[in-house]
């Protein structure tokens, strides 16, 4: 099978495809359009971005790197910041992805920085340009719910930063024009655009252009917007807990509370999305805000949101199902392996996904995903 971008890139046929909203369909690896309804399988309704794909989903690879650039063309003097967010990935070669910039010379059947025509930043925290490692040590990103900001100035300087970390791993500022990442000598003053491109050979990958970066925009700076809303977020904290009242393992010895409601942990992963705890809260103004803006039913429902967790977890940013119930103001929370990409499915079937064994604590930030993905209640 081969590499797909789709719905708002607007190669192939998947419904609501909006033709080239982002990147521009002439400097595409034509191998990226061929199997058009790939989104299928991963419920087409989920994707609200830009979202690229570096395989099908069903055990067929495209061996090879392919590369797309963006509409937005970036001249000396512009101010740029584009935000990309993983939406899942099994991908077990690395580098495996690459973003950053390029002209309209870009090697498209290639990774970023492959020749003197583009820039690239891997996944590994290299960046790469003219067949060779130029810099190294950026902050790697690559685990399931990343949100990376990349900024430019003109073809000047540039910068990344992952899940609201330090511009390019601590020091540089793009707002105040500090020790970014110097390409003022790589491209002769020509004009740029942003780019991807992702190795296909080890399994598939999505990425999303988010409209605007959760951890904002720096001063002077312009956002290149894709389609993908941020959804309503909110943030469980331990002091929401009413401690007075019934907290729960919700499926036995696989998941209990921990050091007095500061988190909690999975011994073993379940073959279903029913794994986690569920609590009644004392605070709950901001959940019930977010479910209602995000049209969720008040009640056993429960919606997949990407989270990022607090420290001492086992992974930092991924995915949960969380219902909320009005009735009692109490709060259900499970875990997702998003290895098992059936939790993509809206079908209201706690069975389609496997729970995520670990340690996971607050405060724990929410999001809920639009549009929604209901998978159910719990057993």
């Amino acid at each position: 099978m081969g590499v797909i971008f789709q719905n708002g890139f607007g190669l192939g046929t998947a419904p609501g495809n909006v033709v080239g909203n982002i990147w521009d369909p002439q400097y595409t690896s034509t191998a990226l359009a061929i199997y058009p309804n790939v989104l299928t399988v991963l419920n087409d309704n989920f994707y609200n971005g830009i979202t690229v794909y570096n395989s099908s989903i069903v055990d067929a690879y495209a061996p090879g790197t392919f590369a797309a650039l963006a509409k937005t063309a970036i001249h000396t003097g512009d101010k740029y910041m584009i935000t990309f967010g993983l939406d899942f990935d099994i991908e077990s070669t690395e580098p495996n992805y690459w973003l950053g910039f390029g002209s309209r010379s870009i090697d498209l059947y290639n990774y970023l920085g492959s020749n003197d025509n583009s820039v690239g930043i891997a996944n590994t925290g290299d960046v790469n340009f003219g067949g060779t490692t130029i810099y190294t040590g950026l902050t790697s990103f690559g685990i399931v719910g990343d949100v990376i900001d990349l900024a430019i100035d003109g073809n000047n300087k540039m910068w990344i930063r992952v899940n609201g970390g330090l511009w390019n791993g601590g020091g540089s500022d793009p707002s105040l024009d500090l020790f970014g990442i110097d390409i003022s000598t790589l491209f002769g003053g020509a004009t740029l655009y942003p780019a991807i491109a992702l190795f296909g050979g080890s399994g598939p990958s999505a990425f999303s252009v988010y409209e605007t970066s959760p951890y904002g925009l720096p001063s002077g700076f312009t956002q290149i917007a894709g389609d993908r809303p941020g959804g309503p977020s909110f943030t469980i904290t331990s002091s929401m807990f009413d401690g007075s009242a019934w907290y729960n393992s919700i499926c036995g010895s696989n998941g209990e509370w921990l050091n007095n409601l500061s988190g909690f942990t999975v011994n073993q992963a379940a073959s279903n999305l029913y794994c986690g705890v569920n609590a009644q809260l004392t605070t709950y103004a901001s959940i019930e805000s977010a479910f209602t803006a995000a049209g969720a039913a008040l009640d056993w429902h429960g919606y997949v949101c990407s989270v990022n967790w607090g420290p001492g977890s086992t992974i930092s940013n991924g995915y949960a199902k969380v219902a909320y119930s009005q009735n009692n103001h109490s709060i259900n929370i499970s875990t997702i392996d998003t290895t098992d990409v059936d939790y993509l499915i809206n079908n209201s079937n706690s069975n389609d996904g496997t729970s995520l064994a670990g340690t996971f604590n607050f405060p724990a930030t929410f999001t809920i995903l639009a549009p929604l993905i209901d998978k159910g209640g719990w057993c």
